[in-house]
């Protein structure tokens, strides 16, 4: 009930057109509900913080880990460490726009974007500009000079 409350969903009718709009039926609501159980209690600190091993164990930690240090030490090097969105010469709307294009529509991660949307929208916007503002440099070949 408090899912139905939380969204305004009490009424009966108001209840069903939301299932039909969302493609479900009462049975598929209750594996939808039980689904979203398993998330939430997956969205904990524990589960954030055990993140680095489950992707050492998939073989993408050394990747992603690569990744992320690279657009770090790039980032720092133009002096965009706390990039703002006007550094990217768009909107707030199209940095959100080229972010989520980048993200196939049916994937799991597009939907953990549209919650994130949802939860914190200017932390996805400056995730968004972050991406944005490393990808132009990356493509455009610069790099960070090494100390080597």
């Amino acid at each position: 009930m408090k899912f139905r409350s939380s969204r305004g969903l009490t009424g009966d009718e108001v209840f069903a057109a939301w299932l039909r709009a969302n493609g479900l039926s009462y049975t598929r609501f209750r594996e939808f509900l039980a689904e979203e159980c398993l998330l939430t209690a997956t969205r904990t600190e524990h589960a954030v913080s055990g993140l680095p091993n489950y992707l050492r164990s998939i073989g993408l930690y050394p990747e992603l880990a690569a990744r992320a240090t690279s657009k770090h030490e790039l980032l720092m090097a133009c002096g965009l460490e706390n990039p703002r969105v006007e550094d990217t010469g768009l909107d707030p709307n199209a940095s959100l726009n080229w972010y989520l294009d980048r993200v196939p529509r049916e994937s799991a991660s597009y939907l953990d974007l549209l919650d994130l949307a949802r939860q914190d929208a200017g932390r996805l916007l400056r995730a968004a500009v972050r991406e944005y503002l490393y990808a132009a440099r990356a493509e455009a070949g610069e790099k960070v000079e090494s100390d080597e």
